[in-house]
């Protein structure tokens, strides 16, 4: 398939993924009214889904300060909330999981 074809392709689905999602019908139902299969529609839409995901970067988070001060108690646990996620971390956590966490959710919301 050509560069021009293969362009044309995408899209025709990435119309027919946006009036998919907007119809408010099940895949099946919507993709048996225009014709389609549903496969073809979770093809689509995951292959959209995943290049958005990838359009969101670490450059594109904005972090928020805070400030760390002396604490009293040791063992004390910690919340971050990334939208609706919350995570607790525990002392001694694994500081490189905690930040994968808190960039994969803030990919999602």
């Amino acid at each position: 398939m050509k560069q021009e074809e293969l362009k044309s392709l995408r899209e025709l689905w990435k119309q027919r993924v946006e009036e998919f999602e907007n119809s408010g019908q099940a895949a099946t139902v919507w993709c048996r009214e225009h014709g389609l299969k549903d496969h073809q529609l979770r093809y689509w839409r995951r292959k959209f889904n995943k290049a958005a995901s990838k359009s969101v970067s670490e450059s594109n988070l904005q972090w928020q300060p805070i400030e760390i001060g002396q604490h009293e108690t040791f063992g004390s646990k910690l919340e971050i909330r990334v939208g609706k996620a919350t995570i607790e971390a525990k002392s001694g956590f694994d500081k490189k999981l905690l930040q994968d966490l808190v960039v994969t959710l803030a990919e999602l919301c």
